[in-house]
C-alpha cells in the first residue's frame, strides 16, 4: 500500500494527494493578490497617460508632415523640454503610430507592452517554476503581481515606452536563436539596437561570451536595417548619427533624479557644477570591465539569465541617461537572488543566505516604493538637506551596483531547464521536473 507499479516492475512511492481546501485557497489568495495589487499600483502609481508614446507619435506625424523628426521639442515641466531621440529606424518603424487615430496607435501599444511583458516573464520563470515544483498558474500570477508592482515595469507601462519590446527581442534572440545556433541568431539584438542604441551592450556580451557568428549577426542587422532608414529619409539619418546621437541634453537635466546612472550620479555629487569627464571614464571603465567578466563567468557557468542581467546592469550603469523606467533588468536579478535562496540554503552559510536576503530586500523594496522620489531635488539643491539625503536620492545607483558586485550565480542551471527543439519550454500545467544531475552549488 501506499505504492505503484512502474513499467518495469519496480515500486515507486504513490503521490501524495493534496487536500482538497488547498486548490481554492490558492486560487482565492491569487485572486486578492490581483486585486491588492491592482489597487496600490492604481491608486499610488504614476499617472503619466502615455506621455512618451504621445511624444513618439507627435514627433512621427512632424515628420511624415514634412519636418525633420529631430527638429521637434515638446515642453515638461521637470526638464524643461523634450526632443525626439530615437535612431531614425525607430522613426520608420513608428510611422503606422502616427498615421493611426490616437485611440487606435494607443490600445495597439498598449497590448504591445502587456503582450512582451506576459511572454518575457513566463520565459524567466516557467523554468525555475518546475524546478520547485510549483503550479505555473499560481508562480506566474503571483510573481506577476510583484513585478508589475516595481516602478521601472509600471513607470514603462504608464510612460508607453518601448522598453518591453526591446527586451523581448534581446531574450527571445539570446535564449533561442543564439543557444540553438539558428542561422538568424543576432538578429533581434540587431534590431533592437537600431530601434534604440543601448542595447548594443549585448552585443558586447555575445563578444564576451565567443558567439562571434552571433555578434556579426547583430552588427549586420543593426547596419542594414539603419540603411534602409536612410533610404527612406538621408536628412534625418545624417542629423541623427551626426548631432543628435552625441546629444544627452535633449532628454532633460542629466542630474534629474530619475537619471540613476553614473553619469547622474555624478552630476548630483558636482551640482551645480560640471563633473569632471575623466572621472566618469574611469568609472564606467570599472564598471564595464568587471561587469562584463562576471557576465562572461556567467554565460560559461551555464546562467544566461545571469549573464544578460548583469549585461543589463551595466548598460543602464554606463549610459549617460538611465532613467528610472529603464532599470527592467532588477526583474531577473531578484527572481536569480530567490531561486538560488531557496535551491542551495542548505549548502550556503546562513550568513551567506541571511546576505542575499538583504540584497534582494535591497533591489525589490526601493523600486516597489518609488524610493527616490521621496527625495527628489531641482538643479543646484541635491545637498540642500545633507549627505543622507543625498544618498537617499541615489538609492536604484547603489543598489545596481550591489547586484553587480553581489548577484550570485547559478552553476549548470540551463542543463536543467531547457528542452532543445521546444519554444515554450513547458506545458501550461504543473509538471514535475525529469530526473537530471544535480546543479552545482552557485558563486
Amino acid at each position: 500500500m501506499g505504492e505503484e507499479k512502474r513499467d518495469g516492475g519496480e515500486a515507486a512511492p504513490a503521490r501524495a494527494r493534496r487536500p482538497r481546501w488547498l486548490l481554492p485557497a490558492q486560487i482565492s489568495g491569487a485572486v486578492a493578490l490581483v486585486v491588492v495589487t491592482w489597487y496600490l499600483v492604481s491608486t499610488y502609481g504614476g499617472h503619466h497617460r502615455l506621455f512618451d508614446l504621445r511624444i513618439y507619435r507627435k514627433a512621427v506625424r512632424y515628420w511624415l508632415a514634412g519636418g525633420n523628426v529631430y527638429d521637434y521639442w515638446q515642453e515638461d515641466v521637470i526638464n524643461g523640454t523634450l526632443g525626439y531621440t530615437y535612431p531614425p529606424f525607430a522613426s520608420v518603424l513608428m510611422a503606422p503610430m502616427g498615421a493611426l487615430p490616437w485611440d487606435m496607435a494607443k490600445w495597439t501599444h498598449i497590448g504591445a507592452m502587456v503582450v512582451c511583458l506576459a511572454i518575457t516573464s513566463y520565459w524567466l520563470l516557467t523554468p525555475v517554476l518546475r524546478r520547485h515544483r510549483i503550479p505555473l498558474w499560481l508562480g506566474l500570477t503571483v510573481a506577476g503581481c510583484f513585478i508589475v508592482s516595481v516602478e521601472p515595469i509600471r513607470e514603462t507601462l504608464s510612460f508607453g515606452q518601448v522598453n518591453l519590446m526591446l527586451i523581448a527581442l534581446v531574450l527571445g534572440d539570446v535564449l533561442f536563436l543564439v543557444r540553438r545556433k539558428s542561422s538568424l541568431a543576432g538578429v533581434g539584438i540587431g534590431l533592437a539596437t537600431a530601434i534604440k542604441l543601448t542595447p548594443g551592450i549585448f552585443i558586447i556580451y555575445l563578444l564576451v561570451t565567443r558567439r562571434w557568428r552571433a555578434a556579426a549577426g547583430s552588427i549586420i542587422t543593426a547596419a542594414v536595417v539603419s540603411l534602409l532608414a536612410a533610404l527612406v529619409d538621408p536628412r534625418m539619418s545624417i542629423r541623427f548619427w551626426l548631432i543628435t546621437a552625441w546629444d544627452s541634453g535633449r532628454v532633460g537635466h542629466n542630474d534629474n533624479t530619475s537619471n540613476q546612472s553614473v553619469a547622474g550620479l555624478l552630476a548630483r555629487i558636482f551640482d551645480p557644477n560640471a563633473y569632471p569627464q575623466w572621472l566618469w571614464l574611469v568609472l564606467v571603465a570599472a564598471v564595464v570591465a568587471y561587469g562584463m567578466w562576471k557576465a562572461a563567468k556567467a554565460g560559461r557557468d551555464g546562467d544566461e539569465i545571469a549573464g544578460l542581467t548583469l549585461t543589463g546592469i551595466v548598460g543602464i550603469l554606463m549610459s549617460p541617461v538611465s532613467w528610472t523606467h529603464h532599470i527592467y533588468w532588477i526583474v531577473p536579478a531578484l527572481l536569480i537572488t530567490l531561486d538560488v535562496m531557496r535551491t542551495d540554503r542548505a549548502r550556503m552559510s546562513r550568513r551567506r543566505w541571511w546576505g542575499y536576503g538583504a540584497l534582494a530586500l535591497f533591489a525589490y523594496l526601493p523600486f516597489m516604493y518609488g524610493f527616490v522620489w521621496l527625495f527628489a531635488e531641482e538643479p543646484g539643491k541635491h545637498w540642500d538637506h545633507g549627505f543622507g539625503w543625498f544618498l537617499a536620492e541615489n538609492t536604484y545607483v547603489f543598489a545596481l551596483v550591489a547586484l553587480l558586485l553581489w548577484m550570485p550565480i547559478r552553476r549548470g542551471v540551463d542543463a536543467t531547464d531547457s528542452r532543445p527543439g521546444v519554444w515554450w519550454p513547458i506545458p501550461w500545467k504543473s509538471a514535475a521536473p525529469e530526473p537530471q544531475p544535480a546543479a552545482a552549488p552557485s558563486s
